[in-house]
């Protein structure tokens, strides 16, 4: 039986009473503004732009290759305003490690575009250049992804191809003017 005489025992040295908590809403953290900047290794500068509500934000940076004509434009699409994270680093630097059999996978596509295009030029994988790694907010499980390729004979065509997979699936043609 418990002693309620003793004058030395309250309701704080009680383990079983609950003090009541008022309940409280946080601040909101304010949203990271266009323009902010996160250096990454692996991804290097990359630039924040902020999506109206419904599309994915994204950071975008370009990196300059060694022994290519081109730089290397990386997007990280994100939730929320975050920056892209080890999961991104990793998607890259296993896309620029496995660059040369994804031009192999991606060559007959290529040169079917260049046929429906009328351009009669015959394309080996030594004259695509990767150009440009797209990731989607959660790059290792998700199923799409977009790679950019540029040739070396023709640098102001711009394929834009979609994996599915690790597949191609789609091949997009833009020029530069």
């Amino acid at each position: 039986m418990l002693d309620d005489s003793r004058p030395d025992r309250d309701a704080a040295s009680d383990p079983l009473t609950v003090r009541p908590r008022l309940a409280s809403i946080e601040p909101a953290r304010p949203r990271r503004g266009d323009g902010a900047i996160h250096e990454c290794k692996g991804l290097g500068r990359l630039e924040y732009v902020r999506m109206p509500s419904g599309r994915p934000s994204f950071w975008h940076g370009l990196q300059p290759m060694p022994g290519s004509p081109f730089g290397l434009t990386i997007v990280c699409e994100v939730e929320d305003d975050d920056p892209p994270g080890a999961d991104h680093a990793a998607a890259v630097a296993a896309t620029l490690r496995c660059q040369h059999q994804d031009a192999l996978a991606v060559l007959g596509r290529i040169q079917d575009r260049l046929d429906q295009m009328r351009m009669g030029q015959k394309v080996s994988a030594r004259d695509l250049v990767l150009s440009g790694i797209h990731l989607p907010a959660k790059p290792m499980i998700s199923a799409r992804h977009r790679l950019d390729y540029r040739l070396r004979t023709h640098p102001k065509l711009l394929f834009m191809v979609v994996f599915q997979h690790g597949r191609p699936t789609q091949v997009h043609v833009d020029r530069d003017h």
